[in-house]
Parts: C-alpha cells; structure tokens; sequence
C-alpha cells in the first residue's frame, strides 16, 4: 500500500473526493435521467390509456346516442302509422254513416244473408236500429221469400227492441242461442284485425301485400 504523508495526503484527499464527487454527480445524472424517462414513459401510458377509455367512452355515448335515436325514429313512425290508420278507419266509418237509403238497404241484406247462411233454418229475429227498421218493413215479404229459398228459412220478423248501433243488423235464430252480430261496429272491428296488417305492409312499402 502507497505511504501518503504531507501535502501528498491533501491532494490525494482532494482527488478523491473531487472522483467521488463527480461519480455522484453522474449517478444522479443518470438516476435523475432514469426518472425523467420513466416519468415520460408513464406519462405516454398515461396518455393512451386516458386516450383509450375515453375513446371507449365516446364510442359508447355514441352508440347510446345511435340506439336512443333509431328508437325515437321507431316511435315516430309507429305514431304516424297509427295516426294515418286511425284517420283511414274514420274516413271508411264517416261513409258508412252517410250511405244513401238504397247503399244502406243493400248493406243490410247482405249482412242478412250472410248471417242466414251461418245459422240453422228456422225462424229468424232481426234486430236493428230505429233509423232502419222502415227500409227493411218495406223488403220484409220478398226477404222471407229470398232467405226460405236459399236456406230453409221458415219466417223473418223484426225484433220489438231497436238495436243500440249505428248500423247492421243482430240475427237470432227463434228458439235457440244461436245468434250472428252482423253490426257494422262488430264487423268493423273484425275488419280492422284482419286488415291491419296489409294496410301497414301499404304503408311501409307503397306496394299492395302478397297474398
């Protein structure tokens, strides 16, 4: 081992500490680097991870956004759809109500027959409103004629009590609980559940359905 006395051992002290000192320093140099890189690399993470939930986020608003609209536009169309249907049956019941003394006449004798055809022969009831009654007074002989031929129809009167509708007819079978409601409200309704779909298929594609 070197023997250091006198000024020696100072410079050597000096030079010593000055190596350390300077090693120091670039540990920290290097350490304090090291730091900043990893801060920055933390940070680039950081970045793209809080880039990426909130590019996640924004993709789910959106597609929420999409869903809530394409659900909003649906309703629309299905309340235009109602609306128009609802103003198409108002305009074919307005015409119903307005039918001259002869369109009115034959709508009850078909509704009759239609009725007669469903029922056993026999005596048959028919109950009407008030306004009708005459139209069909008028008709009653030559209809017990037409229904007895074609059905076996024995006799056709005319129930004492008016119906309460505004038009066609309750057909009862005398004697039995068979009875055919041939209203116009009743047969309405059957014609909005049957054609309710095709008058939608006529909306939705301008065509008429097929079948």
């Amino acid at each position: 081992m070197a023997t250091i006395i006198g000024s020696g051992l100072e410079s050597y002290l000096r030079h010593q500490a000055r190596e350390r000192a300077i090693n120091r320093i670039v540990e920290a140099q290097e350490e304090a680097e090291r730091i900043v890189r990893e801060a920055e690399e933390q940070a680039i993470q950081a970045r793209e991870q809080a880039f990426a939930q909130t590019e996640r986020k924004l993709e789910a608003a959106r597609r929420g956004m999409l869903a809530r609209a394409r659900l909003e536009a649906q309703q629309i169309v299905i309340q235009r759809r109602e609306e128009f249907l609802n103003r198409v049956w108002d305009e074919v019941q307005a015409r119903l109500r307005s039918q001259d003394r002869k369109h009115r006449l034959d709508s009850l004798l078909n509704l009759i027959d239609d009725a007669a055809s469903n029922l056993d022969d026999g005596e048959l009831e028919l109950q009407i409103n008030a306004d009708d009654r005459p139209l069909l007074e008028e008709v009653l002989p030559d209809l017990r004629a037409t229904l007895g031929e074609r059905y076996g129809v024995t006799d056709v009167r005319l129930a004492p009590k008016p119906a309460p509708v505004w038009g066609g007819v309750i057909v009862r079978q005398v004697g039995s609980n068979q009875l055919v409601d041939n209203t116009y409200g009743e047969r309405f309704a059957l014609a909005k559940r049957t054609f309710r779909n095709q008058v939608y298929h006529i909306l939705t594609t301008g065509e008429e359905p097929p079948f």
